[in-house]
């Protein structure tokens, strides 16, 4: 499901890829990669606050992920 949510993405049809980042999350929850894509969602749809708990998430999974890290820094900054 996260590599189909990325194919929706990039052909810019980002609410059925959220959808996809969802359904992986959903299935594994300790999926660092489809936390961070739905992080990217969030943050495009403009919802911060549901940005920072899916990059707080990542950094939990994987506590060295430099992007997730990168992003919260940027959320905070607003």
């Amino acid at each position: 499901h996260n590599h189909l949510g990325a194919v929706y993405g990039t052909k810019g049809m980002s609410e059925e890829a959220a959808k996809h980042y969802m359904e992986a999350v959903r299935l594994k929850p300790g999926f660092s990669e489809a936390h961070f894509n739905l992080g990217l969602y969030y943050l495009e749809k403009g919802l911060a606050a549901d940005a920072e708990r899916e990059f707080l998430t990542v950094l939990t999974l994987a506590p060295g992920d430099y992007d997730a890290r990168k992003f919260l820094h940027y959320i905070k900054g607003q």
